[in-house]
């Protein structure tokens, strides 16, 4: 009897350094597929909206920066924001460019581009005066006391979203206090988003 239980515990080890079957593998791979065919779109949509976070706070800051030079250098200034991937001002000239993100020069003035990839951009520009902006150009000018007569809206995209999410800046005249939000049905600034 005792001879008979050697034998089948032998068996048992033997069976055990077998390795896995086709049919285990194929049903893991299979598993494997279906929660990557779930994830990687939510991730890619994560990163999005974290790029276009930040690029509407790049913008705020840039704006901020601006309105805060004008203030201690006594002069006025203007921001350029062109519908495309960067914002021009004549503000940040003196700035020193690693702190302020000055990343080039366009029509002679620094320029700071939304993101390294060029996926964000400035998608429209709303509600400002006409004799400030265009449909493709918006000039925000600060006095040399930090006052804004411009209001209206910046609206961000990015090229790759699918889900159609858009961040907004509404800017307030006067001190030109500067919300970010959530760009709702195409028509709403929606901020604290």
């Amino acid at each position: 009897m005792q001879h008979f239980n050697v034998i089948l515990v032998h068996r048992l080890i033997r069976q055990k350094d077998r390795g896995f079957t086709l049919l285990e593998m194929l049903a893991v791979l299979t598993i494997i597929g279906i929660l990557a065919a779930i994830a990687v779109p939510s991730v890619f949509a994560m990163m999005t909206r974290a790029q276009l976070s930040n690029s509407a706070e790049r913008v705020r800051d840039i704006l901020e920066t601006s309105r805060i030079q004008t203030t201690q250098k006594n002069k006025p200034c203007n921001i350029y924001i062109p519908t495309g991937n960067q914002v021009v001002s004549d503000c940040l000239i003196s700035a020193d460019s690693s702190s302020s993100g000055i990343t080039g020069v366009t029509d002679g003035l620094p320029s700071v581009k939304l993101d390294g990839r060029n996926d964000i951009i400035i998608e429209s520009i709303k509600d400002f005066d006409s004799t400030v902006s265009t449909v493709s150009l918006l000039r925000i000018n600060y006095s040399s006391r930090g006052i804004t007569q411009n209001s209206g809206t910046i609206v961000l995209a990015s090229k790759s979203n699918l889900n159609g999410e858009k961040k907004c800046l509404k800017i307030e005249q006067g001190v030109g206090l500067i919300s970010i939000g959530a760009y709702i049905n195409n028509t709403t600034c929606q901020v604290g988003q």
